[in-house]
């Protein structure tokens, strides 16, 4: 099965149609503002979704801990149809996203580092389970992979969305060992952070859409 792909932390509407156009099917707008991906406010937000001017992509709004009424806020100004939580947010306030926006699917991402870290996916219940690498002071985007080999011993309840180092010389072989539904990556096909490369974006996709 080849896994769909999300490219995260997009800033640039050139981006994003080469990304949609060479097969990707999510593309994520950062809401972190430390990040060097942040894409700003609504109004930012608003103004890359429809200068990109891309209808048949989904778009994911990446969010660390946020403010449930802020993030009302946004959601209500924003056509999202993927809510990704990389924080802390507890199986309450996932469930409370959920009820805010029934059309969207909602992401809860997982920093791994040993097979005891998936055991707090089970307490979840969330459309997709985003694991990440464990990462002391991060919550993610720091382009380190973990063991996929993990993953195997991993009963399913969810689509898996795999993130955490990928990039165009790895991609592959993490789809092999680990048989992700999504490859997630923003670091990988980025020039410096925050900086996304064309030609890195291309050949992520290239390797994940070649025939095995």
């Amino acid at each position: 099965m080849i896994p769909r792909v999300k490219i995260c932390g997009l800033k640039q509407a050139e981006h994003v149609q080469i990304a949609v156009e060479a097969g990707a099917t999510a593309i994520g707008l950062n809401f972190i503002p430390p990040s060097s991906r942040f894409v700003g406010g609504i109004r930012q937000a608003q103004h890359l979704m429809k200068s990109a001017g891309i209808p048949d992509v989904q778009w994911a709004g990446v969010f660390v801990n946020p403010d449930f009424d802020e993030l009302k806020v946004l959601l209500a100004a924003l056509d999202l149809q993927i809510v990704q939580l990389h924080g802390n947010e507890s199986p309450d306030f996932v469930r409370k996203v959920k009820a805010r926006v029934p059309h969207a699917q909602v992401w809860k991402a997982f920093r791994i580092e040993t097979l005891a870290d998936l055991a707090p996916i089970a307490d979840y219940a969330c459309d997709g389970v985003v694991v990440d690498t464990k990462v002391a002071g991060a919550f993610g985007g720091t382009g380190k992979a973990f063991d996929w080999h993990i993953l195997e011993k991993w009963p399913r309840s969810a689509p898996l969305i795999l993130s955490g180092g990928l990039n165009a010389q790895n991609v592959a072989e993490a789809i092999r060992i680990a048989a992700p539904d999504w490859v997630d990556v923003a670091s990988g096909v980025e020039s410096s952070p925050g900086e996304k490369c064309s030609e890195k974006i291309k050949a992520f996709i290239r390797e994940v859409k070649r025939p095995t």
